[in-house]
């Protein structure tokens, strides 16, 4: 008896302990003096580096505390504060710290120093810091959320200044609160994750441990953790594709001048305040104040905001918020970020205008640097990613309730139960179709215009069930009066197996769009279409259409072919192959029409090609990330880029035994030369070959391209040389808008125009009777362009235009135009 009373003894006080082990602190930060809460404060376990930071409401959430624990309350000019948890602490915890007087310059000598010298042994000070450090794990809190307004709501602006809130409102004379409004006009993300980083390596990997969204955005979708910290130990930080140098950078003197207003107090330290003034009217820059600790010359907040001469794209008055703590005797690690801005999306200034603010927060945790990384992150990984657990969407929300480090608002409540209502509501009204058949009209290129077929009109309705579709799009040709079209039947398999690294990848991009570039298809055609002669698709149908109807210039020359294809393509994240057999009767077409709109002169004849019937096996393998832009040709990246297509096609001609191949490569490379501050000015540079068989019928042989994008030549005579051989080269320079910034030209919007310079040269050998070869010769043109030219009614839509003028001897008294529409990012 008495064993049994000891045991149940024992096993109240393991309950009593496994309580005391749990215990969850909710509280605010108040002004002794004015009773308002005090956002950002340091809310750390003493002899560890657990904590948080309190919300600009003074809200703060602790979970998993002792019982005799310390909590260490510090802010910047407050006196800092301990209280000891004990089994009597409250539920909700209400803190107030005292405030401490500015020691300014003007009141009290700050010492000998001058901001120069604190701003050096500060930069010293973080080169030691970031070479003692090899690795880094901790525990991220970020929180998200969206409240989006269109053109037909009207809202009222929120007061609430919680971090990762953005309002985005729009003025309207009425309001929809219908279904599918609601279910866009709120989105709030919030994650936990573990951060492991080597910095030895490269390696930086955040595994997203819990996680909730509303429930209009997939959980695939949500992740949202900073493997990406914002940390201005770094030389640069980028917005964008803004890219600003830090204060703390090795060439800072370069950008910034440096002004001492005086010291405060930082829990036991003295920190100077230092204003940061940027000197630089060409480059991003930031402007604000930075604090760094007395004597250890760390780095302990900053508070930044890009100066009027630097430009974010449709962004305003963002601001960044970032603070340092003591992970060590000699390190301070960034351990808070808070992010917000002011968006304004003009598709129609003064129609259509979008205002928003955004506000993000994110918290690091229970940080530990050098000690051992998990096998498993060398295993898997060889640079940065982003992972989710499988276990990441079990969460109920009472464990949200218990240990999000924000509070969730009686407002964020009902959002989650209004979003709840209306996803049910439209699956409901959509389940049925989505389950079984879907149907409908899709867009095709049947209808149009060339010297050809003359107006040609038709339809393409398609019906789909799980991964088959079947398409169907017939049309009409006036010009020719005949009626053509294609039966086409796709089986695709979407988000095939990819690769660890591939599948963190795609979390990293969201999963949507990896999985929309993701897929394997099996396709069979039979056709009796109107095809264009030649490898050359640099021009889309409808412009080719709309430019003949209107303007007399028709790019491409057609014949018709009859019969079937099989594909087969793989299309994943920078890599696409594709194989097809086709068999097809090919038969010559004369054009049929000399009208256009706005033009009375002839058309050029449509050559006659080798009419027969032929076999073929087509081969295409595209790889690399590079992005071949018709005329920006702006990087997003300061890395190298490329891109390598290869083009393999093996025929016969039936009843002949004739056999022919052709065999069409090119490398794309996009260099980055120098930093600009946005984009850098960089180097295209397009390499192309092409050989054919002599016996290659005239319609597989090349001609040169002469359109409107990167990789023709466009001052050429469209449809004028060709051959079985060729070798060509474009160069096009973008030097930016920093010329533009350099010589203080008028902005619009914190940005100018730019100048881009371009060169092609190339030679086609061979005369096949349709293209003339230039018989040895080169080809060749310069041009110059202009780009990023603000439309004024439009923010969100700049354009650009390039002159290109042809040298001798082919070129001579040649000149050729492109333009090009694009967004200013």
């Amino acid at each position: 008896m008495k064993l049994l009373t000891l045991g149940f003894f024992i096993l109240f006080l393991g309950l009593i302990n496994l309580e005391a082990q749990n215990l969850s602190i909710v509280g605010k930060v108040l002004d002794s003096e004015t009773g308002k809460p005090i956002g950002g404060v340091r809310i750390l376990v003493e002899n560890s580096n657990r904590g948080t930071y309190s919300s600009p409401t003074g809200f703060f959430r602790l979970s998993k505390l002792a019982n005799g624990e310390t909590l260490r309350f510090a802010s910047l000019a407050y006196e800092s504060k301990s209280i000891k948890l004990n089994q009597i602490t409250p539920d909700t915890l209400y803190v107030r710290l005292k405030p401490v007087p500015i020691q300014f310059k003007q009141i009290e000598k700050v010492g000998e120093i001058t901001a120069d010298e604190i701003v050096r042994r500060a930069i010293q000070k973080k080169k030691e810091n970031l070479a003692k450090i090899q690795t880094l794990q901790a525990v991220v809190y970020s929180k998200l959320t969206f409240e989006f307004d269109g053109p037909l709501i009207e809202s009222a602006k929120s007061e609430s200044t919680e971090p990762g809130t953005i309002k985005i409102s729009a003025t309207t004379s009425q309001k929809n609160d219908s279904l599918q409004i609601e279910a866009v006009r709120h989105f709030i993300l919030e994650t936990f994750s573990n951060l492991y980083a080597d910095y030895t390596k490269g390696i930086k990997v955040s595994e997203i441990t819990q996680r909730r969204q509303t429930a209009n955005i997939p959980s695939s979708v949500n992740v949202f953790a900073f493997n990406e910290f914002f940390n201005f130990f770094d030389e640069t930080v980028k917005i964008i594709n803004t890219q600003f140098v830090t204060p703390l950078a090795e060439n800072a003197f370069d950008f910034y001048q440096f002004e001492l207003l005086g010291k405060t107090l930082y829990s036991d330290y003295y920190v100077y305040d230092i204003h940061v003034v940027p000197i630089t009217t060409t480059f991003p820059a930031f402007v604000g104040n930075i604090k760094i600790i007395e004597g250890t010359y760390n780095l302990v907040e900053i508070d930044l905001t890009p100066s009027q001469t630097s430009a974010i794209a449709m962004v305003d008055s963002l601001r960044f918020v970032q603070k340092f703590n003591q992970i060590d005797q000699n390190y301070w690690q960034p351990t808070y970020l808070q992010i917000s801005a002011k968006f304004r999306f003009a598709l129609i200034k003064g129609w259509i205008d979008l205002l928003g603010d955004f506000v993000a927060t994110s918290i690091v945790s229970d940080a530990k640097i050098n000690s051992l990384l998990p096998d498993s992150i060398y295993a898997k990984y060889t640079s940065k990613a982003i992972t989710v657990n499988s276990k990441a969407d079990s969460a109920s929300n009472e464990f949200w309730e218990n240990n999000s480090l924000r509070e969730t608002t009686e407002e964020e409540k009902q959002i989650y139960a209004r979003i709840d209502s209306a996803m049910k509501s439209i699956d409901s009204l959509f389940s049925k179709k989505q389950s079984l058949f879907d149907y409908g009209i899709s867009y095709g290129n049947t209808s149009g215009f060339n010297r050809v077929v003359g107006y040609s009109l038709g339809i393409s309705p398609y019906v789909s069930y799980k991964n088959i579709t079947a398409n169907l799009s017939p049309y009409y040709s006036y010009g020719l009066k005949k009626y053509f079209g294609e039966a086409t039947v796709t089986y695709r398999t979407v988000g095939s197996k990819a690769s660890t690294e591939q599948q963190d990848s795609m979390y990293a991009k969201t999963t949507v769009s990896y999985l929309q570039s993701n897929f394997q298809e099996l396709g069979i055609q039979v056709f009796s279409i109107v095809e264009t002669i030649s490898n050359d698709k640099s021009v889309s149908l409808l412009f080719n259409s709309l430019s003949s109807l209107l303007f007399h210039w028709d790019y491409y020359d057609y014949y018709r072919k009859d019969g079937f294809r099989i594909n087969y393509t793989i299309n994943a994240p920078n890599f696409k192959f594709q194989i097809g057999l086709e068999d097809a009767r090919h038969f010559s077409l004369r054009k049929t029409t000399d009208k256009s709109w706005f033009s009375k002169s002839l058309w050029r004849e449509n050559p006659e090609i080798q009419d027969a019937t032929f076999s073929s096996i087509f081969l295409n393998l595209e790889t690399g990330n590079a992005v071949s832009l018709p005329l920006l040709g702006s990087l997003t990246t300061d890395k190298l880029s490329y891109k390598v297509d290869i083009k393999l096609m093996f025929g016969e001609k039936k009843g002949s035994q004739l056999l022919f191949a052709t065999f069409e490569p090119s490398l794309l490379l996009q260099i980055p030369t120098f930093y600009t501050g946005y984009s850098p000015m960089n180097l295209s540079l397009l390499i192309q070959y092409g050989r054919a068989t002599k016996a290659t019928p005239s319609q597989f042989l090349f001609r040169m391209p002469s359109g409107f994008s990167f990789g023709n030549f466009y001052s050429a005579r469209v449809g004028l040389f060709g051959g079985s051989e060729y070798y060509a080269v474009h160069l096009q320079y973008n030097l930016t808008d920093i010329w533009w910034r350099a010589l203080g030209l008028p902005r619009y919007e914190g940005r100018g125009i730019d100048l881009l310079l371009s060169a092609s040269i190339g030679k086609f050998n061979g005369n096949n009777g349709i293209y003339k070869s230039t018989n040895g010769k080169f080809y060749s043109e310069v041009g110059l362009g202009f780009s990023r030219i603000p439309t004024f009614f439009s923010n969100i839509l700049v354009w650009g235009f390039e002159l290109r003028f042809g040298l001798p001897p082919l070129g001579q008294h040649r000149w050729g135009w492109s333009y090009i529409f694009a967004f200013p990012f």
